[in-house]
């Protein structure tokens, strides 16, 4: 029955590296008992070696148990096919070295396996890999929402997962796949950081693009930012409709407020408060949603402005304030009384002699007025006519005959 040999350890970094001319590490096969197969292709700082007179050895300590270049070529991968050699069936710890020709530079690779007498590592399709490092495997990001409106925030740690332990891993933005926002962040060391300040009514998610590289072996990944809302103050108020006409009666509705705020789902509260500008607050009345309404009858000739301050308030009880103008309108109204400037007038005066003049008393001051008789009351207009607002007589009057 064929035995597998086990992976003992894998050691972080490079790997021990020394300059070297072409290694003479030998094996006498005579001299061992037991055998078994690795089929591998070699990497340095994750980078296929491409040289067929690179050198890969198998070493129990100092003790080289197999050696052989990477002369095969099979689907474009410099292949090896080594014979590993030991005196115990299993459990010795088996070490490997690569040469790396191109650069005469022998290497230590991190990986080791235990020995078992007829196993088989790899396939030609598939070899076995040998490596002076490993690829880090997955990067992970501790925190992926932040809040909105904080100055130059941390995001969260970034780590990385590598089977070689102890390795120090190093952290950029790459381009590819989610690198549309790396703009808007930086890493310092292994923190994520906002370059700047973020809006969530402005853009709430964002996507960066970061590798992870253990000296020579990287790792990249998207990530995805959350960018959380937080309350925001409202920050105006507008008045839809400012005007009510004078002797309309109270609990008119003068017009509705409409308020300014990032936070676009928000309801707002309103009332009328103290402050600069609410000289007639007590003369009005407002609706919680908003409505302004009279609460009394204005006149336009005693006060034509009038000023009310109101406050806007959030879910989150964040206010706003300001002040408005509230335009009373005018309207005719009619006069009140008629006066003559004088009561008598002589006898035996001409025909179309004005005998006196008609004035007005209107809130209307700079009303004009025509003047006419009344022809429903029984009188003596007849004997009399209007022009403009003089009273001219239309008869002849004697006091001996007839008293008017």
């Amino acid at each position: 029955m064929k035995k597998i040999a086990i992976i003992l350890a894998l050691v972080g970094g490079l790997g021990n590296l020394t300059k070297a001319q072409v290694p003479t590490w030998s094996v006498t096969p005579s001299s061992f008992t037991y055998g078994m197969t690795v089929i591998t292709e070699i990497s340095v700082a994750c980078q296929a070696l491409e040289n067929p007179s690179n050198l890969i050895g198998a070493f129990v300590g100092t003790e080289c148990r197999g050696v052989v270049t990477t002369s095969t070529i099979i689907q474009g991968k410099y292949v090896a096919f080594l014979i590993v050699r030991s005196n115990a069936v299993a459990g010795e710890t088996i070490a490997f070295k690569i040469y790396d020709a191109t650069l005469d530079t022998v290497y230590d690779a991190t990986t080791e396996i235990l020995f078992q007498d007829g196993a088989s590592y790899g396939f030609l399709t598939i070899p076995f890999p040998i490596a002076t490092n490993n690829q880090p495997t997955a990067i992970s990001l501790s925190n992926v929402a932040i809040p909105e409106n904080v100055d130059n925030p941390t995001v969260g740690t970034l780590a990385t997962t590598d089977i070689n332990l102890g390795s120090v891993f190093t952290y950029s933005f790459v381009l590819g796949s989610g690198d549309a926002d790396n703009g808007n962040f930086i890493i310092v060391g292994d923190q994520l950081i906002v370059n700047g300040t973020l809006d969530y009514e402005t853009k709430s998610s964002y996507t960066v693009r970061i590798a992870t590289n253990d000296s020579g072996c990287s790792f990249e990944k998207e990530f995805a930012i959350q960018v959380t809302n937080l309350n925001e103050p409202p920050t105006a108020i507008a008045l839809l409709g400012n005007t009510i006409n004078e002797n309309v009666s109270p609990e008119t509705l003068i017009g509705s407020f409409l308020t300014t705020d990032v936070d676009l789902a928000d309801i707002h509260a309103y009332s009328l408060v103290a402050g600069a500008g609410d000289t007639h607050n007590n003369s009005f009345t407002i609706t919680q949603s908003g409505e302004l309404k009279s609460a009394q009858l204005f006149n336009f000739e005693h006060e034509d402005s009038l000023y009310v301050r109101v406050r806007s308030t959030d879910p989150g009880l964040l206010s706003t304030e300001s002040s408005f103008r509230v335009l009373v309108l005018n309207q005719n109204e009619p006069p009140t009384d008629i006066t003559m400037n004088v009561s008598s007038f002589n006898e035996n005066i001409p025909l179309g002699t004005s005998i006196m003049k008609l004035s007005s008393t209107d809130q209307d001051a700079i009303d004009t007025y025509t003047y006419s008789f009344n022809a429903d009351q029984a009188s003596d207009n007849a004997l009399f006519t209007i022009v403009g607002d003089s009273i001219l007589t239309g008869a002849l009057f004697n006091y001996e005959v007839q008293e008017f």
